[in-house]
């Protein structure tokens, strides 16, 4: 059985390879930007409050409570400090709030803070102290 084998003359090989190696040697351009005026929307930030609770000497507390107060709705959320005595409220509108923070075995304590237009973050880093050991008595 024959088949009908075609076979190229030397020239029109010699033209495909010149239009072979061209393509590899100068590809074409492709471009994955697009036209559009923006792709991305703009970033916009709205005040934090964060920051540290840590005992009277330093070493982070874990799990202290920390309570937010917006004192003009009068509206409060709360959570505890992570391991290392981490803490943030996100996405709060401008105002005045106090930030209560509790732990077991420590004095509680709070902060006032004035969230002002325009504000991205405001730390509030706490120190907890133990109460005061009560004095022995006289005998």
């Amino acid at each position: 059985m024959l088949r009908n084998v075609r076979s190229f003359s030397l020239p029109s090989f010699a033209v495909l390879w010149v239009v072979a190696f061209a393509i590899a040697a100068n590809p074409p351009q492709v471009s994955a930007q697009t036209t559009s005026k923006s792709a991305h929307a703009p970033v916009t930030f709205s005040p934090s409050i964060w920051g540290t609770v840590t005992d009277n000497h330093g070493a982070p507390l874990g799990g202290a409570k920390v309570t937010l107060l917006n004192e003009k709705t009068n509206e409060s959320t709360g959570g505890s400090t992570d391991g290392t005595g981490q803490y943030h409220f996100e996405n709060l509108l401008p105002g005045k709030y106090t930030v209560s923070f509790d732990a077991s075995g420590f004095i509680s304590k709070q902060h006032q803070v004035n969230l002002k237009p325009g504000t991205k973050k405001i730390e509030v880093n706490e120190r907890l102290k133990p109460p005061p050991e009560p004095e022995p008595k006289a005998s």
